[in-house]
């Protein structure tokens, strides 16, 4: 229930026999004249009201605005902080792996080569998270395509892992090899999956797209 400022009545605002707009704040009133009475002066009837305590009912709706928008902008500002923690640590990682490249001068160069690809694979996958990141900072949404590359990263990173243990000779007897074999078809599988996935969204993006163009009708010049 609001109050009606000039005369003092309790109105419902859905009811109200007519309302005003001062300064932002929406007023009942319980007719017509008390209306007119407000609007010819209507700050000194704003000051009783707010004098009296009754003004609560109508600054709610701005305070939830103001709320909300600080939320929003606590939201974009956290975003931020992960954003820039992200770019750090691809940073980071990417020095690291140039770093531990060069040094391993004990390792084989085959090794080395995997391991400086494999840790470039992890590079790209905490910069293809950033993308999202900026994708909602700069748009408000997300997408499903990072995450579908992401997962495509991970598995071929595994199956390069799998081929390093193959060509270093690291697995022993039958069953290891077994069970390496099933882990590199699983992977296998993952990537093909994830790249069709990606294929038939890539596609259905494309019709969303032209599907207005196609139904705009046709253009008189």
């Amino acid at each position: 229930m609001a109050r009606d400022p000039v005369c003092g009545k309790e109105v419902h605002p859905q009811q109200a026999a007519a309302q005003a707009v001062y300064h932002g704040i929406t007023y009942s009133f319980c007719s017509s004249h008390c209306q007119e009475a407000f609007m010819h002066n209507p700050q000194q009837y704003a000051k009783v009201l707010l004098a009296q305590g009754n003004a609560h009912s109508y600054y709610q709706h701005d305070l939830t605005g103001r709320a909300a928008q600080w939320l929003e902008w606590a939201d974009h500002l956290v975003y931020v902080l992960v954003a820039l923690l992200f770019l750090g640590a691809a940073m980071a990682m990417g020095g690291c792996a140039v770093i531990t490249s060069v040094h391993s001068t004990s390792q084989s160069f085959p090794l080395r080569l995997i391991t400086f690809t494999n840790d470039l694979l992890l590079v790209l996958i905490i910069l293809e998270v950033l993308g999202t990141v900026r994708s909602y900072l700069a748009t408000g949404t997300t997408s499903l395509r990072p995450f579908l590359y992401i997962g495509i990263i991970s598995a071929t990173r595994r199956i390069l892992a799998i081929g390093a243990q193959s060509t270093l000779g690291e697995v022993k007897g039958e069953d290891a090899f077994r069970h390496l074999m099933i882990d590199l078809g699983i992977n296998g599988t993952v990537v093909l999956a994830l790249a069709l996935a990606l294929y038939l969204f890539s596609r259905a993006q494309l019709s969303e797209n032209a599907e207005p163009e196609s139904t705009a009708g046709p253009r008189w010049e």
